[in-house]
């Protein structure tokens, strides 16, 4: 018989990784998914980040290695270089297709970033947004030009 997680979190970017601290930390029986062979998501290619809480500045590179040491730490089990192609629910249970294996799951947290979406979409997938929230990272330039407005 299939193992069935409670919950599989597709994409180890900062959302990712902060839904598999709180599902450990609730202890919940879990397994992260990254595309990439590195934990941190696009943090890998940003240089310097200046707005993230207790890091004045800090290279992203360096903050996506804090936070595999974080998932570490608490033994968050995490499969890199694994891409998720399909997702599916059936009475209940998601089974979570990779380029490597399927995965079953109580619940599935999306954490990989707009794109996947938009590949689901076009794929032909209904993506319902109800109940969803998204945030977009916006630069301070953005910001000061949204006040100097008022």
């Amino acid at each position: 018989m299939q193992k069935i997680y409670d919950v599989i979190i597709v994409g180890a970017g900062p959302a990712g990784v902060t839904a598999g601290i709180y599902a450990k930390r609730a202890n919940l029986n879990l397994l992260l998914l990254e595309k990439q062979y590195v934990i941190g998501g696009l943090l890998n290619f940003t240089s310097d980040i200046e707005n993230y809480p207790g890091f004045p500045k800090i290279e992203g590179f360096k903050l996506a290695q804090k936070f595999e040491e974080h998932l570490k730490a608490l033994d968050v089990p995490s499969k890199v270089g694994v891409e998720v192609v399909k997702v599916e629910k059936d009475n209940n249970i998601f089974k979570v297709n990779t380029s490597q294996d399927t995965y079953f799951s109580k619940s599935v947290i999306y954490g990989a970033g707009w794109s996947f979406v938009k590949a689901l979409q076009e794929s032909g997938c209904e993506v319902d947004f109800s109940g969803s929230e998204f945030v977009a990272t916006i630069n301070d330039e953005f910001v000061k030009n949204a006040l100097n407005a008022f």
